[in-house]
């Protein structure tokens, strides 16, 4: 809230009445000046006038008022509403303010007051057949199930529309499958595997089988013959008797009336099942020489005819002797295909060239024989018996012979096999009746009917059977396969599970149970046994199903948890203490060795211990002086010249009353072996008294001067040596004749050098004069020396001991100060410390640290250890130093030909066009956008699509309409051949019977289309010349149906058949079939 202050004057003079609403006007008087007025509103509450708006609480007092706003509003006067939207509360919309409120209106897929929650288009369900729906922002896409397609996954796919079943068969669309239901002849999924009919061999005695479809022919040895040469293969012996022209009908011999087989080919009105081959007629003519001998040994018959064309001819009236040289003719051809010559071959069969043979020897008669012959009109059957030969039963389809006709028995039978009734199968005629035999995988009486080889259940483990023809298929469920979907599908087969796991096969799945150190689905994982780090003073190394440790220096041991023990190989000399440190020993030498190893002697003369001139002979920590003269004791340091001392009196001992003690101690005793406590075994020598007395005064003062601060020393008369302390004083001078002076005389009372202090016995005191016993300087290594009373003491300077201060201090065997297996060396009051790598300090105590100059690169971590450090890696490096990127990319993970960069702890991949995901595993939809038009199927392929346009419709997208071209209008056979106009008249009369049924175009010098009009007789190549009646249709009109008239003696359309005619746009095509008869033929237009 603001408090509003009015200053009166602006407002009287300035202020409108607008701004401020409780202030009127000032009022103009009729000269135009202003008036002045008072203004009793302010002299009262302000917020009389309302000045707050929006419904604000205005709060007032003299001269000054506050709007307290509503929520929503701000501003003096709450004059202003408060932006709601200003902080962008939005996420995903448009922020419309209001009062004290904000509405979003939310982008497409977005809903939630601030628009925060993406609407999930998955919700409904709109993806189908099982396909996953994967939510977008306001759009979905779904990943359809194998086998479906489209934005919705609605559609099943049809497998067939690329029709991958070949050869005729007939695809049967599954889902994400197909089933071929072949034609007969063929197998195989797609059926594009002719069946081998030949594979179960069924041409015997050596005959050649020649595969064809759902057929196989035998290519029978010379001899043999049947369908599969399974007939004897032994030939009948025929020899040659002569030829016979049946063109001069006054020979009254004629025979062989009964046609007994027919190989005749297919454009023949006389035909059988097998065509004359052409291209191999030595082999052919023997063969059916053969088998028409062996047709008349079981007739009967004795006598056979071959006709040029492949036709056997024989009868119970043939004789050899009917057939006698005696007529010539040129068309009688000999073996080697050539004319007869006269005198030579004789000609007695009908129509063309006969070859007459004989069988040898003559085979006995049958009993009845059934024969047939066909035609294009007639069914013939004869029967024959001896008793009633059938003379004829040729007829004789040249024209020119119709008046000659034999006898014979026609009885005009319909083909009930014409058209053919078998739907699935092979037609067998019978009079007024046929029988099918189908083909394997139908049943009925016209083989209608597919049999359900799925009936009996043949599939296996939940299998899915689909039915075929003669045949069935089982969509296995997953995991199995086999026929009948019998077998579990061995997952283990592909031995999917790596480093000598052991595969236990499941269904549909397997489990690998690894060896040991590998771990993983398929054991691909060598197991990290560096994790935990086994390894307790060493590096890890990690290996499969092991470790390798590299220890420290000083460690050993799988997991360097033993201390080498370095004093194993016994480095330690000289009978030195071996103690074993981390890579590193220390030798405790034996007195008198040093050395690393103790490998050397101490020289213990080399501090020069023997004085006085000695010479020092160096020993195993020992050494011996060899004195020089005058001079005595280890050292030499004892002067052979007896310590200097006086006299000092006698003393006798008071009968106990006396406070002083003196000579406590015996220094040696010299006393004769007369009492048991006597026990030196040195006798006093009393001739030589003074002698003696002068060497115990000396060598018992040299024993006296051992003694700390000894001043004094005595000599009993009968040979010890005392020492002690002695109060220093006054010593009585008491004469005694027990107290004797050097000459063994008694002491004097007045006496001047002789006291006479002792006790009971006799005793002599003697007093060392002061000598400076550091005038020598005893004191080695800056020692200072203090005197004392016979004797010195030596103050060491630091570092140094001994009595002398002559020993260096050993501060490392001392303090064994240095730690780590660190290498102590003695100094003088010192030592220093060779530390083992990895340590620093003067003691080695401080491990250094040598992560200290950060080795590790890329965020790893250091940690340290001795003389070593260890890295461990952020995520994606690696090496001792983190220093390598680790190339994701080596795995290869990016599908597809993408492209992969490696990045740190990551990799991207380039997607090659048509893939997306984050390894390009998604092939993207490019029908998402359903591009194909009019209908058209999208299938989508990689960075493309193809449409399956519906008929009437082409392009990439099946975006133009196309005419569609008919069939026949592309596959058509051509006539052109020049004797085919009708304007040409020809020579040698030709037939179209060879046609076979189909489309045909007329082009060249035939003409370009079929002739219109009737052609004269012998023309366009033909006795009966064929041409259409009526007109072309148009293009419009389709295939349309026309009659062909052929002429004949001037009747232009004498026999008539139906052809289909189509107009191409530009020319004709015609379905033309054979012509009724021979000599006909289809004439075209040319000129």
């Amino acid at each position: 809230m603001k408090a509003v202050q009015l200053l009166i004057v602006l407002v009287m003079t300035f202020a409108p009445a607008m701004a401020f609403p409780w202030i009127s006007s000032p009022a103009v008087n009729e000269n135009n000046g202003p008036e002045r007025r008072t203004i009793p509103e302010l002299q009262g509450n302000p917020c009389i006038s309302s000045p707050c708006l929006n419904n604000a609480r205005c709060i007032g007092s003299d001269w000054s008022f506050t709007c307290d706003c509503p929520s929503g509003y701000t501003g003096d006067h709450c004059e202003t509403d408060i932006d709601d939207c200003a902080k962008n509360p939005c996420q995903n919309g448009k922020c419309i303010d209001g009062i004290n409120s904000y509405k979003c209106d939310c982008v497409a897929g977005y809903s939630g007051k601030n628009c925060e929650n993406n609407v999930d288009e998955c919700a409904d369900g709109p993806c189908k057949n099982g396909a996953k729906c994967i939510d977008g922002v306001n759009a979905y896409k779904c990943e359809c199930a194998p086998g479906f397609n489209r934005k919705n996954c609605e559609n099943n796919v049809d497998e067939c529309a690329k029709k991958p079943c070949q050869n005729g068969a007939k695809c049967i669309d599954g889902v994400n499958s197909y089933t071929c239901k072949c034609a007969a002849g063929y197998t195989g999924p797609n059926c594009e595997t002719n069946v081998d009919e030949c594979a179960k061999k069924p041409c015997q005695n050596g005959a050649e089988c020649i595969d064809g479809v759902n057929s196989y022919e035998c290519k029978c040895k010379l001899g043999y013959n049947g369908k599969n040469c399974e007939n004897s293969p032994v030939c009948n012996k025929v020899r040659r008797i002569g030829c016979f022209n049946s063109y001069s009908w006054v020979v009254k011999k004629k025979t062989l009336p009964k046609m007994i087989l027919t190989d005749r080919d297919k454009g023949s009105p006389v035909s059988s099942d097998k065509d004359v081959d052409w291209v191999n007629w030595g082999h052919y003519m023997a063969d059916i020489a053969c088998r028409c001998s062996e047709r008349a040994k079981l007739l009967g018959y004795k006598i056979i005819g071959i006709q040029n064309f492949g036709e056997c001819w024989s009868g119970p009236s043939a004789k050899a002797e009917d057939f006698g040289p005696k007529i010539a003719s040129s068309k009688c051809v000999g073996i080697d295909y050539k004319n007869c010559l006269p005198g030579e071959k004789h000609c007695v069969g009908l129509d063309y060239t006969n070859f007459v043979y004989e069988l040898v020897p003559p085979t006995p008669f049958s009993r009845t024989v059934k024969g047939r012959i066909t035609s294009s009109k007639f069914y013939a059957s004869f029967l024959n018996t001896l008793e009633s030969p059938l003379e004829e039963a040729f007829i004789a389809w040249r024209r020119r012979r119709r008046r000659r006709r034999r006898r014979r028995t026609i009885v005009p039978n319909a083909d009930d096999c014409v058209p053919n009734p078998c739907t699935n199968g092979k037609c067998i005629d019978g009079v007024n009746s046929y029988t099918c035999e189908c083909i394997p995988g139908y049943a009925g009486k016209n083989c209608q009917t597919d049999v359900d080889e799925c009936a009996k259940k043949p599939c296996q483990n939940g299998a899915k059977c689909i039915d075929g023809v003669n045949a069935y298929k089982c969509e296995c469920a997953p995991g199995f396969n086999g026929k009948n979907c019998e077998n579990n599908v061995d997952e283990c087969a592909k031995k999917p599970c790596q480093n000598g796991g052991k595969c236990t096969d499941g269904v549909n799945s397997y489990t690998c149970k690894c060896a040991a150190g590998y771990t993983g689905p398929n054991c691909e994982t060598n197991a990290d046994d560096c994790v935990p780090n086994p390894c307790t003073n060493g590096k890890c190394i990690d290996g499969v199903n092991s470790y390798t440790c590299e220890c420290i220096p000083g460690y050993a041991g799988k997991n360097c948890q033993t201390d080498v023990d370095e004093c194993a190989k016994k480095p330690c000399q000289n009978g030195a203490k071996c103690i074993d440190g981390v890579n590193a020993y220390k030798c405790e030498c034996a007195p008198g060795f040093n050395g690393k190893n103790c490998e050397n002697n101490v020289d213990e003369c080399a501090k020069k211990p023997c004085q006085n001139g000695g010479k020092c002979t160096d020993g195993v920590n020992s050494y011996t002086c060899k004195c020089a003269a005058g001079y005595t004791g280890p050292n030499c340091e004892t002067s052979n010249v007896c310590p200097k001392f006086e006299r000092h009196g006698c003393f006798k001992a008071r009968d106990g009353k006396s406070g002083q003690a003196v000579l406590p101690k015996m220094l040696f005793s010299d006393r004769l072996k007369r009492s048991p406590e006597f026990n030196s075994r040195k006798g006093v020598n009393w001739k030589g008294w003074n002698d003696y007395l002068q060497d115990i005064a000396c060598r018992c003062a040299e024993e006296a001067k051992k003694v700390e601060n000894a001043q004094y020393f005595a000599i009993q008369f009968f040979g010890e040596c005392w020492s002690g302390s002695l109060a220093d004083v006054d010593l009585d001078s008491l004469a005694s004749n027990k107290c004797y002076g050097r000459d063994y005389k008694t002491c004097s009372s007045d006496s001047v050098d002789k006291y006479c202090v002792g006790g009971a016995n006799n005793i002599f005191i003697y007093r060392f004069d002061n000598v400076d016993e550091c005038a020598k300087k005893p004191c080695q290594n800056g020692a200072q020396c203090i005197d004392g009373v016979n004797s010195y003491t030596c103050k060491c300077a630091a570092g140094f001991t001994g009595p002398n201060c002559e020993t260096n201090v050993d501060e490392c065997a001392k303090f064994k100060p240095c730690q780590n297996g660190a290498k102590c060396i003695d100094g003088v009051n010192s030592y220093k410390c060779e530390c083992a790598p990895g340590f620093n300090g003067k003691n080695c105590e401080t491990n250094v640290d040598d992560c200290v100059k950060k080795p590790c690169q890329n965020g790893g971590e250091c940690i340290d250890g001795v003389n070593s450090y260890k890295c461990e890696c952020a995520p994606g490096y690696t090496g001792p130093n983190c220093e390598t990127n680790v190339d994701e990319c080596a795995n290869k993970p990016c599908q597809n030909g993408a492209e992969c960069i490696d990045g740190a702890n990551a990799y991207t991949c380039k997607c090659t066009a048509g893939y997306t995901g984050p390894n390009c595993e998604t092939n993207m939809d490019d029908c998402f956008n359903e591009p194909c038009q009019n209908g058209g199927e999208c299938i989508d392929g990689v960075n493309s699509y193809e449409c399956k346009c519906k008929p009437g419709f082409k392009g990439k997208s099946c975006e133009i309409k196309e005419v569609v071209v008919p069939f026949e209008c592309k596959n058509y056979k051509t006539l052109n051949a020049r004797d085919r106009s009708m304007k040409v008249r020809a020579d040698r009369a030709k037939c179209d019977n060879y046609l076979s049924k189909g489309w045909y175009r007329f082009e060249g010098e035939a003409g370009t289309a079929i002739a219109t009009k009737c052609p004269p007789r012998r023309h366009c190549g033909a006795h009966a010349p064929g041409w259409m009646k009526g007109t072309h249709p148009s293009q419009a009109e389709g295939a349309v149906t026309r009659h062909v008239c052929y002429n004949w003696r001037g009747n232009c359309c004498r026999w008539t058949n139906s052809i289909r005619v189509r107009n191409c746009g530009g020319f004709y095509v015609y379905e033309l079939n054979k012509p009724p008869a021979c000599r006909l033929r289809y004439c075209g237009n040319g000129d």
